[in-house]
């Protein structure tokens, strides 16, 4: 595993971070948390799966700046996470409410029958690349 991370952190330094940009602003500005990681995680696997998105400016974020990303918005009718009224209303939790620029839309009512619908989203999106 450390040998891992050497590798991971040499990657960053020299591949990925151009060193005149490493600063506050650069995080903060330049690339955002989120999508740093992502840039990161693409220099060592070919899917990258994000499965928490709270806010329309981080999804468009990530559409930007990675061209080929897919979001997928994935509902479960009348499930009950246990917030709070006062939770419920936060713009982490409302925000993608009326959000209609997901590539596909999945309503999850069984466990087998969402993985068998993200199964076939991920065969589209491969045979799409593949024919391209």
């Amino acid at each position: 595993f450390a040998e891992q991370l050497r590798v991971l952190g040499f990657t960053v330094r020299l591949e990925i971070v151009d060193d005149s940009q490493v600063g506050v602003d650069f995080f903060t500005s330049v690339v955002q948390p989120r999508n740093y990681d992502i840039l990161i995680y693409s220099k060592f696997a070919d899917v990258i799966i994000v499965t928490d998105v709270r806010l329309k400016k981080e999804i468009e974020a990530i559409k930007r700046n990675f061209p080929n990303a897919i979001s997928i918005n994935v509902n479960r009718i009348n499930f009950d996470n246990g917030l709070t009224l006062e939770q419920k209303n936060n713009i982490t939790e409302i925000d993608l409410d009326d959000y209609d620029e997901y590539d596909y839309k999945i309503i999850n009512t069984t466990l087998p029958l969402l993985k068998s619908q993200v199964k076939e989203i991920y065969e589209e999106v491969n045979n799409n690349e593949i024919h391209e």
